[in-house]
């Protein structure tokens, strides 16, 4: 019950970082540059693929692992299946 609670209190504090980290950047550019920036929103999206993909390939911090280091030191294998598959991506016709 309370870790229920707790894991949903986490999964908002961590949306809602998400949201004001693309708010403050949307609001950066356009006090500074005063136009609204369209491609921010696809820069958005390509972190969050890039996110999707370390954790698929098991650069990020899995279960059972208590020690945060496990996501400076992947392994050469899993560093380049990531890369391929990003270089895959963006020369993907369109």
């Amino acid at each position: 019950m309370w870790i229920d609670v707790a894991q949903t209190v986490f999964d908002g504090l961590m949306v809602g970082g998400l949201y004001a980290t693309v708010a403050v950047g949307i609001t950066l550019v356009f006090g500074i540059m005063g136009v609204l920036n369209f491609a921010h929103g696809q820069m958005v999206m390509l972190g969050a693929y890039v996110a999707f993909f370390a954790v698929t390939a098991g650069l990020g911090i899995y279960r059972g692992s208590s020690r945060p280091s496990a996501l400076l030191l992947p392994k050469k294998k899993q560093v380049i299946k990531v890369l391929i598959l990003l270089a895959k991506a963006s020369l993907a016709p369109r």
